[in-house]
């Protein structure tokens, strides 16, 4: 197979990666098109030359169309380029969960849940607060935590308490002075 975008892409994957990768395209919540499930599977058994012919790829994917029709191979690596490119949304997220509580605060305040907003702030303030190294990185991640609160005080009781303000200072100063 010819070294299109979305196999110069898979050929950046380790083997675990690939599973991974097979997992999300099997999922119903990411992909409902069957026929992106059959195309990595065939992949997986080719794993890491991804050497066939397009032929092959569409007579396996698509067993019961029997004239080859290169522009279903194109569409269908245009789709496995969008599943891809979540999958690596899904490894930065993984590999960053300062940011995925930042974007669940996010969330819960868009939709006004307090009480669980509150709850994931503690336990990630608790978290950050029991970590005794500080890099610039944990800051920038506190002060962000910091506006959160103070969005959702500014939110929900139009002004920000004393305390918050008092907490977000501590982190920006200690931020820029890193």
């Amino acid at each position: 197979m010819e070294d299109n975008l979305f196999v110069s892409l898979l050929k950046t994957l380790n083997r675990r990666e690939l599973a991974r990768f097979a997992e999300l395209v099997g999922s119903p919540f990411f992909n409902k098109q069957p026929d992106c499930l059959a195309y990595i599977t065939l992949l997986q058994t080719n794993y890491p030359d991804f050497d066939l012919q397009p032929t092959h790829i569409f007579s396996k994917v698509y067993p019961d169309i029997k004239t080859f029709k290169f522009a279903k191979i194109h569409h269908l690596n245009s789709k496995m380029v969008q599943l891809l490119t979540i999958f690596f949304s899904q490894l930065s997220l993984e590999a960053n969960p300062a940011e995925q509580t930042q974007l669940l605060l996010t969330q819960l305040s868009q939709r006004q849940h307090e009480k669980q907003f509150w709850r994931v702030w503690q336990q990630a303030n608790l978290a950050f607060e029991n970590d005794e190294i500080l890099d610039a990185q944990q800051l920038k991640y506190c002060s962000t935590l910091q506006n959160s609160a103070n969005h959702w005080q500014s939110q929900t009781k139009g002004h920000q308490t004393a305390n918050h303000l008092q907490a977000q200072s501590k982190y920006f100063d200690a931020y820029y002075l890193a």
